[in-house]
């Protein structure tokens, strides 16, 4: 729901506030490579997993709080979008796999930017949001997985071998 023009300033204070936690998620998207590069793959896998909590933090304040607006809603998809794509591409240099998914979230960035130039309704359906959840936990899991070596943990050895190819 889109705030009235008339919002009062504690209306306001909330929207600002919650389109803040939605804008760190950018920030963090876009620190992530650097992140690892400097602090490695466990303290990456530590961010990054606050960043997809503050995907469903904004969402939750937005729907609790009533302060929902179309820029935080066009905001949160970009963001959600953007960390798939850099969590994908970071993933993908360990793991040629990954790059599937990133094609596919690639793909579903530009079709939905493609329908909201063509004034589109670009909401997200339950759908969406079940595999944005779906999705976010595979990532962490995947994270996860490859900082397990730091704690030299071998658990997964046998089901994670790097390939320069991907087989199907």
């Amino acid at each position: 729901m889109v705030p009235p023009i008339s919002s009062t300033p504690k209306d306001l204070i909330k929207i600002i506030c919650i389109n803040f936690i939605t804008c760190l998620r950018l920030i963090g998207a876009f620190s992530l490579p650097f992140i690892f590069a400097i602090k490695g793959a466990s303290f990456g896998a530590l961010v990054t997993i606050i960043l997809f909590a503050t995907d469903f933090i904004d969402g939750f304040l937005a729907r609790r709080l009533n302060a929902s607006t179309f820029f935080g809603a066009g905001m949160d998809a970009l963001c959600d979008k953007l960390l798939n794509i850099c969590s994908f591409s970071l993933l993908g240099v360990n793991y040629k796999t990954m790059m599937i998914p990133l094609l596919l979230e690639l793909s579903i960035m530009l079709v939905n930017y493609s329908s909201y130039r063509a004034g589109a309704n670009v909401k997200s359906s339950k759908l969406g949001k079940i595999k944005t959840f779906v999705l976010d936990v595979l990532v962490i899991i995947s994270f996860c997985i490859i900082s397990l070596p730091v704690f030299n943990i071998k658990l997964f050895d046998i089901v994670i071998k790097n390939t320069d190819t991907i087989k199907l």
